[in-house]
């Protein structure tokens, strides 16, 4: 100390003031972690790896074109949606509370450690931000964007609350999923009548599909408790736990198979998310027809098995880029 108000550090002689955007700068990162925890880190990954996979694809038809990837471009779009992805996920935590605290959910909403205010005004910062930026990549990004957080908003909150539905639920996941890959191939390739091509038509169908049938059911049945307090009739809700599990093995099979087939006939290097895909499935049903499968303390594993499964899937797309498939 050389003063009643002034401290010394290494030799440099400040105020307390100047010491202040210290604990500032922590207080904003430790809203920020949980604000990401909030929104799910898994589902930001997911949806990264869906808009780096429609890239990596598009960045192939430019250069079939005569062009070349923009790996610059490719990254602000990412991160601009991923802006949207966060600002989609984070309000649906703002609105989910009712259901995330009867089923026993632990994000940092639901446990008091954030205020579910600033959590909302997190989610029009982030909004804004991310549209601000895509607006950098052209309008029709922009479009798509907001497009994403109109359905996303639609979902969770008033007046559509589209999460209420069974059938509104589950295109709500698909029509996330498909505007996340055109914005992905976008930010690298003009889109023409045929020039997607089979190989991302394939992939998408496959993934998206899975979305809409095993991922919903998986997180619906995950989510029974809270759906029936909060007024919600899922599928899991009206059909019951066991008839439930036993539908998510069934779309598991057909679709990992169904990929596989149409892989190997169309495009080879797709059996590499394919195969994945298939031990998805196969984890899957081990999970799913075990003796303690609808246990309260298991009702999150198909659901991470889905998770997983669409992980490794996304990843297994760039080994055709970096090795020649033997099969």
């Amino acid at each position: 100390m050389t003063g009643k108000n002034r401290v010394t550090i290494t030799g440099m002689t400040t105020t307390p003031n100047a010491m202040r955007p210290v604990p500032a700068m922590r207080e904003a990162l430790a809203i920020a972690r949980l604000c990401v925890l909030e929104a799910r880190p898994s589902v930001l990954v997911i949806s990264l790896l869906r808009f780096l996979a429609a890239a990596a694809l598009g960045a192939g038809v430019a250069a079939a074109g005569g062009g070349a990837g923009d790996a610059g471009r490719a990254f602000v779009a990412a991160a601009a949606w991923l802006g949207g992805v966060f600002a989609v996920y984070l309000f649906n935590g703002v609105m989910d509370r009712t259901e995330d605290r009867v089923n026993g959910s632990r994000r940092p909403i639901v446990r008091g450690a954030l205020p579910t205010r600033l959590a909302a005004q997190v989610t029009v910062a982030a909004a804004i931000v991310s549209l601000a930026l895509m607006a950098s990549i052209g309008a029709d990004a922009v479009w798509a964007l907001l497009l994403y957080l109109a359905i996303g908003i639609g979902y969770s909150g008033p007046p559509l609350y589209l999460k209420r539905r069974p059938i509104t639920s589950s295109l709500t996941g698909m029509s996330l999923a498909l505007l996340t890959y055109y914005a992905g191939f976008r930010s690298q390739a003009e889109i023409g009548a045929s020039s997607v091509g089979v190989e991302l038509t394939l992939f998408m169908a496959a993934m998206v599909i899975w979305i809409g049938t095993v991922g919903m059911l998986s997180k619906d049945f995950s989510d029974i408790s809270g759906d029936v307090a909060a007024g919600r009739r899922s599928i899991p809700a009206r059909i019951g736990e066991a008839a439930t599990l036993r539908l998510i093995v069934v779309c598991a099979f057909v679709l990992a198979i169904s990929f596989c087939v149409a892989a190997g006939t169309f495009v080879r290097p797709l059996l590499w998310p394919g195969f994945v895909m298939l031990a998805g499935a196969v984890a899957m049903a081990a999970i799913c027809l075990g003796p303690h499968a609808a246990k309260m303390s298991r009702r999150r594993l198909p659901y991470r098995a889905f998770m997983v499964t669409q992980h490794a899937c996304h990843s297994a797309a760039f080994i055709p880029l970096w090795v020649t498939p033997a099969i």
